[in-house]
């Protein structure tokens, strides 16, 4: 009889084990549905920036945007960003986070609820941090450069 119970513990945790495998994979392949669909749009809207820069300008700035998971994004900028003031740092960032949550919405990554406050991001030109939003406020950021 404690042979049958030890038989059966190792298999439920065998079992568990590869359901948390299959849930870290079915994670992983999510991020990279959204990040995929993330520079879809980006790039869609760089197509846009030449005929309306009004709108879409702020897309000339924007790399690439890397979904971390939850509210969590990593936005990578072109060298020509540094030289912009604080106040368009903050609205191509801004305009960025609009096209981000309506991406996460879209893909079901996250809720209107869930984003709504806005996403905790880190702006980086290569691999130097030029700023981060606030902890408490989403859409201030903090400069660094």
């Amino acid at each position: 009889m404690a042979t049958i119970k030890r038989w059966l513990i190792l298999g439920i945790i065998i079992i568990g084990g590869g359901l948390l495998a299959l849930t870290g994979i079915a994670q992983a392949n999510g991020r990279e549905a959204v990040e995929s669909a993330l520079q879809e749009n980006l790039t869609q809207v760089r197509t846009y920036a030449d005929s309306d820069p009004g709108n879409y300008g702020y897309a000339k700035y924007i790399r690439r945007i890397h979904y971390r998971g939850g509210n969590r994004c990593t936005i990578q900028v072109s060298p020509e960003f540094k030289g912009l003031s604080a106040a368009d740092r903050t609205s191509v960032i801004n305009q960025t986070q609009a096209l981000a949550k309506m991406v996460l919405v879209d893909q079901g990554a996250r809720t209107k609820k869930q984003v709504r406050a806005g996403l905790v991001v880190t702006i980086r030109a290569g691999r130097q941090t030029l700023g981060r939003s606030r902890p408490s406020q989403h859409y201030h950021y903090s400069w660094t450069h």
